[in-house]
This record gives C-alpha cells, structure tokens and sequence, in this order.
C-alpha cells in the first residue's frame, strides 16, 4: 500500500510540468486598455504623451504603471494604472512546484516499512529537485515579463462637467 502511494506521487510529480499553465500563453504581456470620456474627444496623454482622443483603446505592457491624462478644454482628469498580479494565473504557475516538491519529499523519506533500493532513491530525489527547480521556469517567466499581471483599472470611463 505505501508502494502505491509512493509510486503515484511520483507519477504526479512527473506529469506536474505537463499541467502548468503559463500566463504569457494565456494573456500575453500586453493588455488592451479602452478610454472613453464623456464629452468624447478628450485628449488622452499616456505617461506625457498625446495618444489621441476619445475614444480609443490603448495597447499597454501589463508591468508597467501608467499615468493616464484626459483633458478637455481647461479641465483635466488623471487615472493611474496599476499592475495587479492575477491570482488564477498565480495558482497556475506555482501548481507545479508544489506538487513536485510533495512527490520529492515523499520519494525521498518512503514511509517505514516500504523498502527502496538507495540508488533508486538516490536518483529519484535528484531528479526530483531538479524537476522541482526547472518547474519554477513558467512563474519566473510570467513574473519577469509582466503577463503575470493585469492593469487596474481595465476600462478607463471620465466624466467631464
């Protein structure tokens, strides 16, 4: 019985890469942001620098803050957008890890009682570690290249008096 369950959690620790899911597949590292104003035709300024006026859609690196300016007339208005990580794609990303370190731990301390030749153990735990640490590439990736984050506010909607 431990056998077996020693042999399915290196089972899932092996098929744990196959499941990640990467964030940069999934939303890319770019996000596209609509502006809108009421009365349309507000300039927009992205970070300084005119854009155009709305309404428009802005295509943006998701790890980046921006400073948005409307303006009309005299009158202007400024939204900040903020990277926010997406816990969905968090989850994602670390599933993997975590499941391949359970599956090294558990392969490498077999419960008493369960016989496993050292070299096999031996190889199974460095294979595990190293799996562990190469399953780490997809959350490096994400977080590196911003598509672990969304933008907030998504929309962008300014009123003017």
């Amino acid at each position: 019985m431990a056998s077996r369950r020693i042999a399915t959690s290196l089972l899932a620790s092996l098929l744990a890469p196959l499941l990640a899911g990467c964030a940069l597949l999934v939303s890319g590292t770019t996000q596209t942001v609509p502006i809108e104003s009421h009365p349309e035709r507000a300039e927009v300024l992205l970070d300084g620098v005119s854009q155009g006026f709305t309404p428009l859609e802005l295509r943006l690196p998701r790890g980046q803050e921006h400073t948005l300016t409307l303006r009309v007339g005299d009158q202007s208005r400024t939204v900040l957008l903020t990277p926010r990580v997406q816990g969905g794609l968090l989850a994602l990303d670390a599933a993997p890890p975590a499941l391949l370190a359970v599956g090294t731990v558990l392969w490498c301390n077999p419960p008493r009682g369960t016989e496993v030749a050292e070299p096999v153990r031996a190889i199974g735990c460095t294979l595990g570690a190293l799996l562990t640490i190469g399953a780490t590439a997809p959350l490096l990736v994400d977080a590196g290249t911003g598509a672990l984050y969304a933008l907030a506010p998504s929309a962008v909607v300014v009123t003017f008096d």
